[in-house]
């Protein structure tokens, strides 16, 4: 019965900690999508990516949609599909070079069709996707300036962090770690978003 009530607690503060991460994201594409005077229709795109594929990954580990087979697979196809439009986005948006923007999309695409492949035999490797995702984010990392390069250096050792704390068994049978990880994910995607007011998105185009 107590193992039963600890794990229902652990959900309950997932499931906030998660809400609280799909809010601020909202917020903050709002926010770029109130003030078109600092950021362009990639950006808000960027932004609304970022959100959908968030509210896509509170629907996939709903009961409902993690019991059951086909909505699971649906579900997790969208998720990807979002995810390889963030990550092509992304990188356009920053304005690179040919090769940055062809290397970025070229791996995206492959964890993601690494993904869909896992997904065809079993619940499908989520780490594929994380792999593609941590690819674009070094991409923007080494393309970009100021804040906006520490923005993409937080977001990446949110990811790496919530890989390194999912290791520990207490943060593991609590749960904790996820909710670490979306207050990271919080505050580094409060980081991006203020980092675009100074116009260091097209800059990347100097390496």
């Amino acid at each position: 019965m107590k193992s039963r009530m600890k794990a229902h607690n652990s959900q309950l503060s997932n499931s906030f900690t998660n809400s609280l991460h799909a809010t601020a994201l909202g917020l903050y594409t709002y926010w770029v999508y109130a003030n078109p005077e600092n950021y362009s229709l990639l950006i808000i795109l960027v932004f609304l990516f970022m959100f959908i594929g968030k509210i896509l990954g509170v629907l996939a580990h709903l009961p409902a949609i993690e019991t059951q087979r086909n909505r699971h697979v649906t579900v997790w196809i969208l998720i990807t599909l979002i995810s390889v439009a963030l990550n092509i986005t992304t990188l356009i948006a920053l304005n690179l070079k040919s090769i940055f923007l062809f290397i970025g999309i070229l791996v995206s695409c492959f964890f993601s069709a690494m993904y869909l492949w896992s997904l065809s035999r079993s619940a499908g490797y989520f780490a594929f996707l994380v792999l593609g995702y941590l690819s674009t984010l070094i991409i923007c990392i080494y393309t970009s300036i100021g804040i906006l390069r520490f923005a993409w250096i937080c977001l990446l050792l949110s990811n790496v962090v919530w890989i390194l704390l999912e290791k520990i068994p207490f943060l593991r049978k609590k749960q904790w770690h996820n909710d670490i990880y979306h207050l990271l994910l919080i505050g580094s995607t409060y980081l991006l978003y203020d980092s675009v007011t100074l116009g260091l998105w097209n800059t990347g185009n100097a390496n």
